[in-house]
């Protein structure tokens, strides 16, 4: 074997440490790594490194320790495998593979074993969502390298029929033709969202802090009939030129009238539908903001950030109306009522806040790591939070009708149903299902777990259908009528019938090899369309109707 084939230089590895400390936020360790290291001058500096390429790798690194302390297999090894430490198997009779010894100079860099086959093309942000979501693109998660209990893993008889990524799985040829694909951005697609209003507008907001305003009318049903897609959107904002400003979340308010946009530089954008600023804020954030959320009538806008702060702002009045400080940064925000929403982050609970009261309603508590997403049912009966403790956990929502009541203070729930199974940490969760038939949707987007799609009874817990993929999922999204799920991975797009619990297809162009990293549905009356961005900076708009075998 050419030992050159497998070259790593010291270069690459300050490249990659300097975008960890960069997407860490550590500004001064990041500053003088770059000074000392010299990287100005590197040609790899100038290279775009994906956001947690280094936890990525260092995770490949692990399986593939793994394998050489299991060459035929764990066998109830219940051991975990460190980057640190020696591995002391607990199965006996298992002796570990011993790595190449390397003995010359010139191969001190270089690695002398082949490494495991990775179906992955280059690892774009994370979620813990965005990550995600949402999307990691504020925050670095550390590697858990502490599996949960074995006992708590779920058999399940895996359906790999419907579940592996075949060739058969992808569209054919003429069902391309129901994909629009537009050009015009310059760096990856972060967030995307359909005006609730005009059905023919959406905006999009890409890494290099542009948010652009397209107008996209609907196609004919009829797959033969042609689709006009416009060259290039129909205005575009430039927020700021700071190189850190990446654009991690937007939302429209109710009416279609104005669009919140989050920055990882802790800025708030709000635009109007034509890409004028109708309010900015670039001083109360100090660090990412990770999700931004209009109520349900469109009073409120809140916003969560890493600065362990969540603001709640009065948008008519275009002024902070209250900022309470939450224990740990924040990583997601849901609506409960108009007046009541749930937070969640890195102090391993849900707080449950009123927007007219700096004082929490209630805390759900139970996970035992961060928790990365928080989703609520449309009849507001149930709650599903999604944790790096490999764990979901659904709760009541009638609790929280019942603490907002009372006078305010720190109520506690522990109560809720526990969702086991997944052997890795749980990044994004999703509500789909149709009519009384609710399931609960969760995945991973770290490749340790080999079925990192799953689907829940969130009244029994038990997990009623697992998916195979060989990819990473940044996002989970179901369209209206609760029967399709769309998954967003490190490679491909992917759609799943709920009724069927299979997979119905799946959707990659050649060039899109840095993955799908946003996702948006849109329904209106007979015709149903799915926004995708992607890490190439092109959007797709998948017009479902002209798919016939979806019949919708």
């Amino acid at each position: 074997m050419n030992d050159q084939q497998y070259h790593i230089t010291s270069d690459e590895v300050n490249c990659l440490v300097h975008a960890y400390l960069r997407d860490s936020g550590f500004e001064h360790a990041t500053f003088a790594l770059r000074s000392e290291a010299r990287l100005d001058k590197s040609a790899q500096f100038r290279k775009h490194i994906p956001h947690g390429e280094l936890v990525d790798l260092l995770g490949r690194a692990l399986l593939f320790k793994s394998v050489e302390c299991h060459p035929s297999g764990r066998k109830g090894c219940i051991v975990p495998v460190l980057l640190l430490d020696r591995h002391t198997c607990s199965s006996s009779g298992i002796r570990p593979l011993l790595p190449a010894a390397i003995t010359s100079h010139a191969a001190a860099m270089s690695v002398s074993t082949s490494p495991p086959i990775v179906h992955s093309a280059s690892s774009p942000p994370a979620a813990p969502d965005k990550i995600g979501k949402r999307k990691g693109k504020g925050k670095e998660p550390a590697p858990d390298l502490n599996p949960p209990d074995m006992d708590s893993f779920v058999p399940m008889e895996i359906d790999l029929a419907t579940s592996a990524v075949s060739d058969q799985d992808f569209l054919a040829s003429k069902e391309h033709d129901a994909i629009q694909i537009l050009s015009g951005n310059g760096s990856q697609i972060y967030a995307v969202a359909w005006n609730p209003m005009n059905p023919s507008l959406f905006a999009s907001g890409s890494k290099d802090t542009t948010v652009n305003m397209w107008k996209v009318d609907p196609a004919p049903r009829n797959i033969i009939s042609p689709m006009i897609t416009p060259a290039k959107p129909q205005s575009t904002t430039k927020l700021t030129d700071k190189d850190d400003a990446d654009i991690s979340s937007m939302d429209w308010n109710p009416f279609g009238t104005l669009l919140a946009v989050g920055g990882c530089d802790g800025s708030l954008h709000v635009l109007t539908t034509s890409g004028d600023i109708y309010f900015k804020d670039s001083s109360t954030h100090k660090n990412a903001i990770y999700t931004t959320r209009f109520s349900p009538l469109g009073k409120w806008l809140v916003t969560v950030s890493l600065d362990d702060r969540v603001c709640v702002w009065n948008i008519e009045q275009r002024l902070l109306y209250r900022a309470p400080l939450i224990a740990g940064p924040c990583l997601d925000v849901a609506w409960y009522s108009e007046s009541i929403y749930v937070v969640c982050g890195n102090d391993r609970q849900i707080t449950v806040l009123d927007v007219h009261s700096d004082v929490v309603v209630t805390v759900l508590v139970g996970h035992e790591q961060e928790v990365n997403h928080v989703r609520i049912n449309r009849k507001k009966t149930m709650i599903a939070s999604a944790s790096d403790d490999h764990t979901t956990r659904i709760w009541l929502g009638s609790s929280i009708d019942a603490l907002a009541d009372l006078t305010p203070g720190m109520h506690s729930i522990t109560q809720c149903v526990v969702l086991r199974g997944h052997g890795a940490p749980v990044t994004s969760v999703a509500w789909s299902g149709v009519g009384e038939h609710e399931v609960v949707a969760t995945s991973c987007s770290r490749i340790e777990d080999a079925e990192p799609l799953r689907l829940w009874d969130p009244r029994t817990g038990q997990c009623i259908h697992q998916f195979v993929h060989h990819t990473a999922i940044f996002s989970l999204l179901s369209n209206k009528s609760g029967r399709l799920l769309a998954v967003a991975s490190n490679d491909d797009l992917h759609l799943y019938d709920m009724n069927t619990k299979t997979k119905v297809c799946s959707w990659c162009e050649e060039w899109t090899t840095e993955g799908v990293f946003e996702l948006a549905f849109q329904a209106t009356s007979g015709y149903e369309r799915l926004l995708v961005g992607l890490g190439s900076g092109q959007l797709a708009i998948v017009n479902l109707n002209r798919l016939p075998f979806l019949n919708l």
